[in-house]
């Protein structure tokens, strides 16, 4: 259908679970598929973006979880995703670095962004900051919000093209969606200014939708007459963004007094009396100050 590019879901070729399960099984299955997916790529002078799940060397543990783009030349780049989710966590070590934005001969600048890391906007932003196009997302939605709100800002406030391919059993039943970077021409109302537009495909369907991505949009950064999104900022304010999370006086280390320990008792509940709910998400340990004196009083 003349595409130039192919986007395969998350961990695409693994069942869910599955490399919760064995991850050295699931890293020797990886080695094989990549040099299928190098084949396919080769044969059908096509490029093709996946994830997979890599060993470092022969030698050694160290796995990652990582993105690949191929084309009909071998390995055009791969990135080790660096923000690794709670499972992912038991297996997978994190890379040490953002994806680059590599020029690849008719594509692009084009990205590598991995699940739910595009609920971080300053990794977005970075890959905006280093001219990519394209953004290509292997995913697996959690929640219907990643993809109709993570993934939407993310495109709209760096003016790319994100695509997001998701796993048709994803958890957040919403199916894969291209957000569009869109390009000011003025004139507009402000709701088309201001938000993306973009080509989804049903949830758990099988379907294939090709869409064309207009390189000169990503170079549109304009969100109305005066907003440049990536010109109008002030890196030297932003301090505390790249300051290390101990040093900073936060919410998190005001209090060693952790949700789960309030008692489950009776409370008053919109004016009625029910039994107060017991939290049963944990936030993680805190690094707290050692000067700062404790304060904890129970919910009564």
């Amino acid at each position: 259908r003349g595409a130039l590019v192919g986007v395969l879901p998350e961990l695409w070729c693994f069942a869910r679970g599955e490399v919760d399960k064995d991850p050295k099984a699931a890293a020797d299955y990886s080695a094989s598929m990549l040099q299928t997916m190098l084949d396919a790529a080769r044969e059908n002078s096509i490029h093709l973006c996946f994830t997979l799940v890599e060993q470092e060397t022969a030698t050694s543990n160290k796995l990652f979880h990582t993105a690949y783009l191929v084309g009909p030349g071998g390995v055009v780049m791969k990135y080790r995703k660096a923000h690794l989710g709670r499972s992912e966590k038991a297996w997978a070590t994190p890379g040490d670095a953002l994806s680059a934005a590599c020029a690849v001969p008719g594509l692009g600048r084009v990205a590598l962004l991995v699940g739910d890391e595009v609920w971080i906007p300053e990794v977005s932003r970075c890959l905006a900051l280093e001219a990519a196009e394209i953004v290509l997302h292997p995913t697996d939605w959690a929640s219907a919000e990643a993809g109709e709100m993570a993934a939407t800002e993310r495109a709209s406030e760096n003016r790319f093209h994100l695509v997001s391919v998701t796993r048709l059993d994803c958890p957040g039943k919403l199916g894969s969606q291209t957000t569009l970077a869109g390009e000011y021409i003025g004139g507009e109302p402000i709701p088309l200014m201001r938000h993306p537009q973009g080509v989804w495909a049903r949830h758990n369907v099988e379907e294939q939708i090709l869409v064309d991505l207009l390189r000169r949009q990503a170079h549109c950064k304009m969100m109305g007459d005066h907003l440049d999104v990536l010109k109008k900022r002030f890196p030297s304010l932003y301090g505390a963004c790249v300051a290390p999370g101990g040093s900073l006086f936060t919410w998190r280390n005001t209090t060693k007094v952790r949700p789960g320990d309030y008692r489950d008792e009776l409370a008053v509940v919109r004016g009625a009396l029910g039994r107060k709910r017991k939290y049963t998400v944990m936030a993680p340990p805190e690094v707290h100050d050692s000067t700062a004196g404790e304060v904890a009083q129970r919910a009564g």
